[in-house]
């Protein structure tokens, strides 16, 4: 017994990136404007950048890139290099207790666990 593929809101999207009609970034809001979480969303593009030809990836639309005086801060930044060094502050009502999303037992613990998390999906 063979499946034929079945059309719908999400297959007609998928198509569409895999073709290079729509960018990464608007493959995964429209996905998501579907219902699909964003972590689904981020694999199915992934997937579809995988199941192109080696080296290739949906040509998408160009993004323009901000100038680089906006993408760093005027002051206080005189001899760093972005990325190295320094402590992440994350501001929260409460601090966590845990860094675990499994042993998470409130919104506190949860998004602190989220910078772990996420990269990982």
């Amino acid at each position: 017994m063979t499946t034929s593929p079945k059309s719908g809101p999400f297959s007609g999207l998928f198509e569409q990136y895999t073709r290079g009609d729509l960018s990464r970034r608007r493959f995964i809001g429209a996905a998501t404007a579907l219902g699909m979480s964003v972590s689904m969303a981020r694999f199915c593009a992934d997937a579809a950048a995988q199941s192109a030809t080696p080296g290739a990836t949906p040509a998408g639309t160009p993004v323009a890139t901000p100038a680089a005086s906006m993408l760093k801060p005027s002051a206080g930044t005189e001899n760093q290099t972005r990325g190295e060094g320094g402590e992440l502050r994350i501001l929260q009502w409460q601090a966590p207790s845990s860094m675990n999303a499994q042993t998470a037992t409130g919104d506190k613990d949860g998004l602190a666990s989220l910078f772990v998390s996420e990269p990982l999906l």
